[in-house]
C-alpha cells in the first residue's frame, strides 16, 4: 500500500449536527425527521454509486455522517470538468433538501479504497476547508484549475461551473451557474 498523487474532495454538509440534534428535542415527529436524514443520506449514496457527468475511472467516494470525501488521479484531466459538475450536482440537491454544502479541492497524497482513507491529502484538504473555504463554498485549489486549463485549452470552459470570489479563490458554482 502506497500513496497515491490524487484531486482530493472534502466536503461537509453545514448545519448537519444540528439538525441531528433537533430530532431528538423538536415538537415534531422523530421518525419524519429521521425519515429526513434517511432521504438525505439516499441523496449521498446515489451520487456516490452513479456518476452523474463523469467517465472517471478510479474515481472513489466515501461517505460518513456529514462528511464526503471523492478522489480521482490527479492527471485524469479528461474527467475533471465531468468531476466538478457532479459535485456542483450534488451541491444543488442538498439545498433543495435545506443543507448547505462548504469543502475543499486540492491536489494531495491518499491512500482511499472502500476501506480505507488516511494520507497528508487528506488531512491538508481537511484545513483547507477549515481555514479557507469560510462560506458554504467548495473552493478548488488554483493549481489543479491552472494544470486543467493547461492540459485542457478550450476543450471544456471551467467558468461554466466555477467562479472566482472576492478574495481571490475559485469555487463550485452551485448558485448562479446550474
Amino acid at each position: 500500500m502506497k500513496y497515491k498523487k490524487k484531486v482530493i474532495a472534502y466536503i461537509d454538509l453545514l448545519g448537519f449536527k444540528s439538525f441531528i440534534n433537533l430530532t431528538n428535542k423538536s415538537a415534531n415527529s422523530k421518525e419524519r425527521k429521521i425519515e429526513y436524514v434517511n432521504n438525505l443520506f439516499q441523496l449521498l449514496k446515489e451520487f456516490t454509486e452513479n456518476k452523474n457527468y463523469s467517465a472517471t475511472k478510479f474515481r472513489e467516494v466515501t461517505q460518513f455522517s456529514d462528511l464526503i470525501v471523492i478522489s480521482f488521479a490527479a492527471d485524469d484531466f479528461e474527467s475533471f470538468y465531468d468531476e466538478i459538475r457532479d459535485i456542483q450536482l450534488l451541491c444543488v440537491n442538498c439545498v433543495n433538501m435545506g443543507f448547505l454544502l462548504r469543502g475543499s479541492i486540492i491536489y494531495g497524497d491518499i491512500v482511499h479504497s472502500n476501506d480505507i482513507i488516511f494520507g497528508p491529502g487528506l488531512v491538508e484538504a481537511y484545513e483547507a476547508e477549515q481555514s479557507h473555504a469560510k462560506y458554504p463554498r467548495i473552493i478548488i485549489d488554483y493549481v489543479i484549475i491552472k494544470d486543467f486549463k493547461d492540459t485542457k485549452p478550450g476543450i471544456f470552459h471551467i467558468g461554466g461551473v466555477t467562479t472566482i470570489d472576492d478574495d481571490g479563490l475559485y469555487y463550485v458554482d452551485y448558485f448562479s451557474k446550474v
